[in-house]
């Protein structure tokens, strides 16, 4: 998956695109019908993180959110008849992986 936005010199990325890839892991998840409510709170907790670090405006936001659906509906629809299988077998269960282990603080 290849996101626009930016990439600066020294290798750190956006917070644009760390915000969609991250809203794009859990897009993934639950087009593979793997999303349980642990990624969910993992997603939470670090888009709020995200949220406060870059303090994006409601319409970021939701532009965003809506790339990230778009990337994910993309890879989705570009696996062909059965083919998404493998992709989630193998992106999904590691976007769900990952969501899991974020750390959760009790105020989220």
């Amino acid at each position: 998956m290849l996101l626009s936005g930016t990439v600066y010199a020294d290798g750190t990325v956006s917070g644009w695109n760390r915000f969609v890839y991250l809203a794009y892991r859990l897009e993934v998840t639950s087009y593979c019908s793997l999303t349980t409510q642990r990624a969910v709170d993992g997603y939470q907790q670090m888009r709020q993180e995200l949220l406060i670090q870059y303090r994006f405006n409601k319409s970021l936001i939701e532009s965003a959110q809506g790339e990230a659906w778009k990337l994910a509906y993309r890879e989705w629809d570009n696996r062909g008849l059965g083919g998404f299988r493998r992709w989630c077998a193998r992106d999904g269960q590691h976007y769900l992986d990952f969501l899991e282990s974020i750390p959760v603080s009790d105020k989220n």
